[in-house]
């Protein structure tokens, strides 16, 4: 915006920005529990979970001395966060600890335009977490730093697992380390998670870009899917990068491939396992048996019959 200053002969520009849901739109409480196992948090509003992202990035306490970070949390109907940009649950030195159920209820319309690290609903997880069944749809994060997931941005040291979550009809741009559900593993735990008609797009030179995750030391990614998914960077892969003592075991993925390809999606090259060369999977390079469990069967070749026998196409 502008305006003319006739007096001093100048035009003054006013630059605007948008308030995000942490600045001025959380609620002043949940819905409801006091952040126990047995009675936890309700999150039924947009505004309650601006309170935990709130709460949690100014490291707050509750009057019984719990801090909001370490609760438990239940979801308890579909929000829309669509209103206001979205600040991330934890960040770095005030990471999420707690557990957050979302009940398979749904979480449309995220969106984060950034500068920062971290970008996701939760920004940084660390020990003892676990985030499940939660379903995000038409989320749109655009970063400049580095490490963005639409669930996670950064699951750090400790174990977190995050389980039967699903990202759907979504865009996730940053510089690096960028993946559906989230930008880095480590430590942790992925399980039956999936990720559907997304874009996924590492912009930096040497980047990673993954459906799933990019996978620090002892990472896991288990019965995971990425279906009909666009995926940019300069090291790609349709499900995760393989770190240090890392599996990804049982997953599938379609999709578009714009970079090279790691081949990692079929397993860590370290473990002890037996191996099969299959024609058009992975490129000809050896895949691991028993692996996959799709259609009833664990050979690859036997996959690989099953799946293109349905009308599936395998990327190699």
């Amino acid at each position: 915006a502008r305006t003319w200053n006739k007096a001093a002969n100048t035009t003054l520009y006013a630059h605007w920005q948008e308030k995000t849901w942490s600045d001025w739109y959380y609620a002043s409480s949940y819905g409801g529990g006091n952040g126990t196992e047995a009675n936890p948090y309700i999150i039924s509003t947009a505004e309650h979970l601006a309170r935990l992202a709130y709460a949690t990035y100014n490291n707050l306490q509750t009057t019984s001395g719990r801090y909001d970070k370490n609760a438990y949390y239940k979801q308890i109907a579909d929000i829309d966060l669509n209103a206001h940009e979205w600040v991330p649950i934890g960040r770095s030195g005030y990471t999420f600890a707690g557990k957050y159920d979302g009940l398979l209820y749904g979480i449309k319309g995220l969106r984060i335009n950034s500068t920062s690290n971290y970008m996701g609903l939760f920004g940084y997880t660390s020990n003892g977490v676990l985030i499940s069944n939660i379903t995000v749809s038409a989320a749109t994060i655009n970063t400049t730093g580095t490490f963005a997931g639409v669930i996670v941005g950064y699951i750090g040291g400790g174990t977190t697992t995050v389980k039967n979550c699903k990202v759907r009809n979504s865009t996730i741009t940053a510089s690096n380390y960028v993946g559906g559900i989230t930008g880095n593993l480590t430590n942790s735990v992925i399980q039956s998670s999936h990720v559907e008609n997304c874009t996924i797009k590492a912009t930096a030179s040497g980047s990673y870009a993954c459906g799933i995750a990019y996978l620090g030391s002892y990472g896991s990614v288990k019965d995971c899917s990425v279906v009909g998914t666009s995926i940019t960077g300069t090291n790609i892969n349709i499900i995760s990068q393989n770190g240090y003592e890392t599996t990804i075991s049982a997953c599938y993925g379609n999709g578009t491939l714009n970079g090279t390809e790691t081949k990692s999606m079929y397993g860590n090259s370290s473990a002890w396992t037996n191996w099969s060369l299959v024609p058009n999977v992975n490129g000809g390079l050896p895949v691991q048996k028993g692996l996959y469990h799709i259609g009833g069967f664990t050979d690859p070749q036997e996959i690989y019959n099953y799946l293109t026998g349905q009308g599936y196409t395998v990327i190699s």
